[in-house]
């Protein structure tokens, strides 16, 4: 390892290097938690060691590696591990199901699958397993079973090795269903994390929660944040606010990033629960969904601790910072970014799309430079989607979004894909998905549906649950005659206004 050491002193250019470079750290302090136990340095070090000597034989170098590991170390050493070997991570979210999980693999087509066996009763040793089998190329599967990894390889045909720099690649749906890899490299990733550094102040002696996936590059960046400042973080991705609570409560946490949805269940149970202890937190970092008004009095009553809301894109990391929540709903843009508000059609003065150029974009979307053109121009503008009005000389609101995506939770759904799966039933003839509002989540799903014949409700929920992440499976169903029509298109608005009417 001091060999592995010596070579990342040189030069700070790789995941990797970000964690292995800095020699003055103390390697038994708790740095990263679960719900299991804590892990400190030496931890980190000895099991990625333990992968590079695993991941050695397998020549990755230009090589995809997909992981579907919830075991926050073994996730983080196997990221570290293929990293250092110049293979390229593809995290994966264990939240997934068939349709989403086999699209995906499809898509980003990785030579290498690191998977759990069963998590939340899917299957998806099986659902990896027939992908590979189908997919007709040389295929490396590595399944955990009680604690070992079971190696499978489907002989096929030889993947390309990627020629160009890929060091991560996030996955995301994006505004039409299909799957879309974000690539990310540690060059761009720095200046994330240390705009994130910057505004969460975070330091040695603090302790905090995160609750954002590690799947995603939100999440990456906070395990990133940890082992660079030596600060403590426990990852908890539970939607279950009992756990949530006590595991922030026994770590004596003071710092949480988290969705403004869980904060306000969160705030709601710790008071009622914990009260002698509300004084304990300090700075509650939001990201993910947008702030409403309801929320502000949800969590109104909060006193002592600072709220700041981060806006980003997995495409540009962070782009603007609202750290008086309670007060405003604008946003400053960063210092180092270039910004403008582009007009829409039809849109009142000083409202239109946000379009930014700031230094650590993403690369790209995997092979897919069709569609990184429509939102990255030649001289680097990002179109972030956002509908914004700009309020002061950096300071913006935001007021939506240029499509119609449902922010679930902190999660982005995409209407389309779970239109596509509820029209594979038998007798359903159309279906429609939108977002309406709700207290806690920020949105729900709920999909209109035009049958032909009979069905239960129960089975589609059932068929839903088997093809679909749990929280894209429609909260409400209805069934309608026909679906109002505006201009030749289904008037969407009228559709949200018909579940407003029955709630």
């Amino acid at each position: 390892m001091e060999k592995e050491l010596e070579r990342s002193q040189a030069k700070v250019s790789t995941f990797y290097d970000w964690v292995f470079a800095n020699k003055k750290i103390d390697k038994d302090k708790p740095l990263l938690a679960d719900h299991h136990r804590h892990y400190c340095f030496r931890d980190i070090e000895e099991s990625t060691v333990y992968y590079l000597s695993i991941l050695k034989k397998e020549e990755i170098q230009g090589k995809k590696v997909a992981l579907i590991i919830p075991s926050l170390l073994t996730h983080l050493s196997l990221f570290l591990a293929i990293n250092r070997l110049g293979g390229t991570v593809i995290p994966l979210s264990w939240q997934l199901r068939h349709n989403d999980l086999t699209n995906i693999l499809k898509s980003l087509d990785p030579g290498i699958v690191f998977t759990i066996s069963f998590y939340n009763k899917f299957d998806f040793a099986g659902a990896v397993n027939s992908w590979a089998k189908l997919s007709g190329k040389h295929t490396v599967i590595y399944l955990s079973r009680g604690g070992n990894w079971e190696r499978t390889v489907y002989e096929g045909e030889k993947r390309d090795l990627e020629n160009d720099k890929i060091e991560l690649i996030s996955c995301s749906s994006g505004s039409t269903g299909t799957p879309k890899g974000i690539m990310i490299n540690s060059d761009s990733m720095i200046h994330w994390v240390k705009w994130l550094e910057n505004i969460s102040q975070i330091k040695g002696t603090d302790r905090a929660m995160s609750t954002a996936p590690i799947s995603t590059a939100y999440g990456v960046m906070w395990l990133f944040i940890s082992i660079r400042n030596q600060a403590f973080i426990v990852f908890n991705e539970s939607f279950d606010v009992i756990s949530t609570v006590q595991t922030y409560y026994a770590n004596r946490c003071t710092k949480l990033i988290t969705s403004p949805s869980v904060f306000r269940v969160f705030h709601q149970f710790f008071k009622q629960v914990y009260p002698e202890t509300s004084n304990q937190l300090e700075l509650v970092l939001l990201g993910g969904e947008l702030v409403t008004s309801e929320f502000v009095q949800a969590i109104s009553d909060v006193e002592d601790a600072q709220i700041i809301n981060a806006y980003g894109l997995s495409e540009t990391g962070g782009i603007m910072v609202n750290d008086k929540v309670l007060e405003k709903n604008s946003f400053f843009i960063r210092g180092d970014a270039n910004f403008r508000v582009e007009p829409e059609e039809g849109s009142e003065e000083g409202t239109g799309e946000l379009v930014v150029r700031l230094p650590g974009i993403f690369s790209g979307y995997y092979k897919r430079p069709d569609l990184t053109k429509q939102i990255v121009s030649e001289e680097n503008w990002v179109y972030t989607g956002d509908l914004v009005k700009q309020v002061g000389q950096r300071e913006v609101e935001v007021i939506g979004r240029k499509k119609d995506i449902i922010k679930k939770g902190g999660q982005v759904i995409i209407p389309s894909e779970i239109e596509d799966s509820l029209t594979q039933e038998i007798n359903v003839k159309r279906a429609v998905v939108v977002g309406i509002p709700h207290q806690v989540y920020g949105e729900q799903v709920a999909a209109f549906l035009q049958l032909e014949g009979e069905i239960s409700m129960e089975q589609i929920r059932a068929n839903c649950l088997s093809q679909l992440a749990r929280y894209k499976v429609p909260d409400r169903i209805i069934v309608i005659d026909d679906f109002p029509m505006i201009q030749g298109k289904i008037d969407k608005v009228s559709l949200r206004q018909l579940v407003k009417g029955r709630i």
